[in-house]
């Protein structure tokens, strides 16, 4: 035991003196070393540090004039900094309006301040992207031990003081919320990087113990830190082609997003079509252009241009009331009428909000629904009387598709094909009712067992969801961008009186309000917060494991659609952004509308 025991000793001090050599090594190998002084256009003069090959401020940012002059506005009451966010206007604050926080924390800045084009860094100083902010904790050896490097020494309450070996001195100045609220000095340093996520969201970087990325509302007032442009990498896209510039666009919103695949098409002005795919469907399986996703929610637009069709047909009315049509339903008044169920201010319930439907999928996934069983089974109490309110209603849909089969005489999928997927050269778009899926589909993920982890929701039928609307649209991204040219640029669908039905939007769309800043007949008008300002309609979907949006911009005669494998759908709402704007700058002249940064 003796010997043993020794021999246990002796491991652990060469352990030891191992690990403290590796150590040594390591923290001899990070190269700090003061730099010059630099001064801002107001005078103030920071401290500067050179890590490795960068040199930042070892200090925040504390500038109220922008490099060319220009006042930055200082915003203080909460109305106020929420209405700059809402403006898209540049804003700085001191944490709590309280001056004697400037000194020692610097100002905070939302992100329109930090990307103004007007600067606002010194000249020859950039605010980081999310690459150089990256450089830097590599550098310094990781979250953990950059963040504790990076503290200051003092003055940190919740996670207590670093040891500031790198010499940058990361004071806990806390930030203001999108709301107007402060919160966390004394807790937590949140800096803002250049690198934007979405038309209404852009990175941060945030040090409480680790120092880790994060994303934030451009509202947000953060910290701002510098660095020498000098030490920074030249800019990679000029040159790019604009199908590199789309390609890069879809790759960054997957990655940023940990999104399992996308695939993405565009239809310029002049018909020029660039379709493109990033990431995987499962296991090695790529995304390919020809793949099919769920379109989701936008069979709708398909459902409500039947109707507009049948309008002009002579075979009925927007005006024509429920109960000439179909027989009554438990919890549905019979005097809503058809313009009500296409704009959702019918009042119905949206059964999918009902539990028990989702239930009744799982315990049974292979059981066909009727249109009419699903009204009956999952429909309940009516959100207000009719006309009177919004509120987005499955159940409203459903009902106009057996009106339409009434009509008609034929299913949902006969419908679609005879009227839109053939005319319209939609030749990768059926209508399913929840059977094997035919063709190159792309497998949905979706969290099935609420682990915060998506599964791979393909092996799951279908058929109660497709079935009990009367058929789900699987589509590609090309054939959604096609769609909503042949609607909405050449206008060969329907007659322009029924387009104009069909954009005239109700709004407000409550509980929808961040996405929808109006809704039409079959038709969303989305919120220009969402894509720079802009004009936009169109419709977005979601099913169990996708996501898809289906877009034209009328400003610019460019068609989008965009699809999604991942639940949730947050890379359709990034790509769409990083799209845009590659679309915006490549078409932009005076006689197009200026891009807004929001």
């Amino acid at each position: 035991m003796k010997i043993i025991s020794n021999y246990s000793i002796a491991i652990a001090i060469l352990v030891l003196v191992a690990f403290v050599l590796i150590r040594c090594e390591k923290e001899s190998s990070i190269i700090i070393e003061d730099s010059e002084p630099v001064s801002d256009i107001d005078g103030n003069v920071y401290k500067t540090i050179k890590i490795g090959e960068q040199v930042w401020m070892a200090e925040n940012l504390n500038v109220s004039h922008f490099r060319n002059g220009d006042p930055i506005p200082e915003v203080k009451t909460t109305e106020e900094w929420i209405q700059a966010g809402i403006d898209n206007e540049p804003a700085w604050c001191y944490y709590n309006n309280d001056s004697e926080n400037d000194n020692k924390y610097g100002k905070l800045f939302n992100w329109y301040a930090v990307n103004d084009p007007r600067g606002l860094a010194p000249e020859n100083w950039i605010i980081p992207d999310n690459k150089e902010w990256t450089k830097l904790i590599d550098y310094l050896g990781g979250s953990k031990e950059a963040g504790t490097g990076m503290k200051s020494a003092t003055g940190w309450n919740l996670k207590g003081n670093g040891d500031n070996s790198s010499r940058f001195n990361a004071l806990p100045g806390g930030g203001r919320v999108y709301n107007g609220i402060f919160s966390d000095i004394g807790n937590a340093a949140v800096w803002w990087s250049s690198s934007e996520e979405s038309a209404f969201t852009a990175y941060g970087i945030c040090l409480i113990s680790d120092i880790v990325h994060g994303s934030f509302k451009k509202v947000t007032g953060l910290s701002v830190r510098a660095l020498n442009c000098t030490s920074c990498p030249e800019d990679t896209t000029s040159g790019l082609t604009l199908a590199e510039k789309f390609q890069i666009a879809i790759d960054l919103s997957l990655e940023s997003n940990n999104g399992m695949g996308l695939s993405a098409a565009v239809i310029m002005p002049d018909g020029e079509t660039w379709s493109g795919v990033s990431g995987v469907s499962h296991g090695k399986t790529k995304i390919t252009t020809d793949m099919r996703f769920s379109a989701g929610s936008i069979e709708k637009m398909f459902a409500a241009t039947t109707i507009m069709q049948l309008v002009q047909e002579g075979k009925l009315t927007l005006e024509d009331p429920l109960y000439k049509w179909l027989p009554a339903y438990p919890y549905v008044d019979s005097t809503i009428t058809i313009r009500q169920l296409l704009n959702h201010t019918s009042g119905l319930y949206h059964y999918v909000d009902n539990k028990d439907f989702w239930d009744a999928w799982f315990q049974q996934p292979s059981k066909f629904w009727t249109l009419e069983g699903i009204v009956l089974t999952f429909n309940r109490e009516p959100y207000f009387p009719r006309g009177t309110g919004w509120h987005y209603s499955q159940t409203g849909y459903n009902l106009l598709r057996m009106i339409i089969r009434k009509i008609t005489g034929s299913e949902i999928s006969t419908v679609n094909m005879d009227r839109f997927f053939v005319p319209s050269g939609l030749s990768n778009t059926f209508t399913s009712m929840g059977e094997t899926l035919p063709g190159n589909i792309a497998h949905g993920w979706y969290d099935t067992d609420n682990d915060l982890e998506y599964e791979d929701f393909f092996p799951t039928q279908r058929t109660p969801f497709a079935s009990g609307i009367g058929g789900e649209v699987w589509s590609t991204a090309e054939d959604l961008a096609k769609w909503a040219r042949k609607l909405f640029h050449d206008k060969s669908v329907v007659s322009q009186a029924s387009i104009d039905q069909m954009l005239t939007f109700y709004s407000p769309c409550t509980g929808e309000e961040f996405f929808c800043a109006g809704y039409g007949l079959g038709v969303g008008k989305f919120n220009p917060l969402l894509i720079y300002g802009l004009e936009a309609y169109g419709h977005g979907g979601h099913g169990p494991g996708y996501a898809a949006s289906c877009i034209y911009l009328p400003d610019y005669k460019v068609c989008i659609g965009i699809m999604d494998n991942t639940d949730g759908g947050e890379c359709i709402g990034t790509s769409l952004a990083k799209l845009i704007k590659v679309i915006t700058s490549h078409l932009d002249s005076k006689n197009k509308p200026e891009l807004k940064n929001i």
